[in-house]
């Protein structure tokens, strides 16, 4: 036998050696992607919005294996004895990128993670971003040790810009979960807050003075089909001065408390657990084309940041037993664990309902 071959099985042996031994899935869940923090312009998943330059702030996952067969330590890296965390990145099935992370603490369930940047031997194999060209749909799928464990179907929007002397010819922007949900939150923490409404909105203008563009929407708490409470500057009681949004060119986060309907001159308050009696809730938002309401009444329905016509967006959630209700892909008995959006004990997350609304005369 040659020094060759002696050195090639030598060298193949080291490996099989330094490889980890397998996760164990002891936790009480799956691992899953925690939806809100992944959203969060800041936080998770981001694109440049000129360069389409594509790439994460960082992520959490819930119930991440921290032991392997033999009662080690589960070690998330690069090297070959570590556990790999990693996505990837496809569009219509083809690879386009592979992103490692490693983690940097955990909190009860949950761990943080960041992108692992490494040397450059790591980024032969692994990315630190990824520069979008074309618009369309793209996948992330996530991986621990080449078993996936969650998918994230998202969008890329890409619009150019037909002013000849237009600075910026090209913007990307993202979409999918963004528009698609918004959730209850309480920090038992901090309970004087309340129960808050989170959404996220953007605006897609590829020109404007100050790259924002401002709103007025009206959002109100319906319970059993009568109005309940909503989030207004006044704290509670109905105003016909609608909330103003100020949009920009990525995904931002409104997180807003809501208030119980008070009666005129007084404050309402917010609203906590005992508060939300059982029965069927929404939650509306209607955007109108100006601030000052005029006669009581707004001048006009439009579209919102998000939305494709003139209407509100409903958001419906049911209260059973003292307890809202997960629905949708928060429900664990019917979603897929690649698709279960986590929110922990403290989101609820909720799909909107289309509901035409009549536009309002002035």
């Amino acid at each position: 036998m040659n020094r060759l071959l002696i050195s090639a099985l030598w060298l193949s042996a080291a490996a099989l050696y330094a490889q980890p031994k397998p996760l164990i899935y002891d936790k009480p869940f799956p691992p899953a992607i925690v939806m809100s923090s992944f959203l969060e312009s800041g936080k998770g998943l981001r694109i440049d919005n000129e360069s389409g330059r594509l790439g994460f702030n960082g992520l959490t996952v819930s119930f991440l294996p921290d032991k392997e067969e033999g009662g080690g330590a589960a070690k998330y890296g690069y090297e070959p004895n570590d556990h790999k965390l990693y996505a990837t990145l496809s569009q219509g099935g083809n690879g386009l990128a592979k992103f490692l992370f490693q983690t940097s603490g955990t909190e009860g369930p949950f761990t943080r993670c960041q992108i692992l940047s490494g040397s450059t031997e790591t980024q032969k194999e692994y990315a630190l971003d990824y520069v979008v060209t074309i618009g369309g749909d793209y996948k992330l799928e996530f991986f621990l040790d080449s078993k996936k464990f969650y998918d994230f179907p998202f969008s890329v929007v890409k619009k150019e810009n037909p002013d000849k002397f237009a600075e910026v010819k090209t913007r990307y922007f993202l979409n999918g979960m963004w528009s698609d949900y918004g959730f209850l939150t309480f920090d038992p923490q901090n309970e004087g807050r309340g129960f808050r409404w989170v959404f996220f909105h953007q605006q897609e203008e590829l020109e404007t003075p100050t790259a924002t563009k401002e709103y007025a929407v009206d959002i109100e708490l319906f319970k059993n089909g009568k109005l309940y409470g909503g989030i207004t500057s006044d704290k509670g009681q109905k105003s016909y001065q609608p909330l103003r949004l100020k949009s920009k060119r990525m995904w931002q986060r409104e997180d807003l408390t809501l208030y119980a309907l008070a009666p005129q001159d007084k404050s309402g308050k917010a609203i906590k657990p005992a508060d939300l009696t059982d029965g069927k809730y929404e939650i509306r938002m209607t955007y109108y084309d100006t601030y000052e309401w005029q006669n009581g009444k707004p001048t006009k329905v439009v579209a919102g940041p998000f939305q494709k016509k003139a209407g509100a967006d409903v958001f419906p959630f049911e209260v059973k037993g003292g307890k809202i209700q997960y629905q949708d892909r928060q429900a664990r008995d019917s979603a897929p664990p690649e698709q279960f959006i986590e929110g922990g004990n403290s989101e609820w997350w909720t799909k909107p309902n289309s509901l035409t609304l009549k536009l309002l005369e002035q």
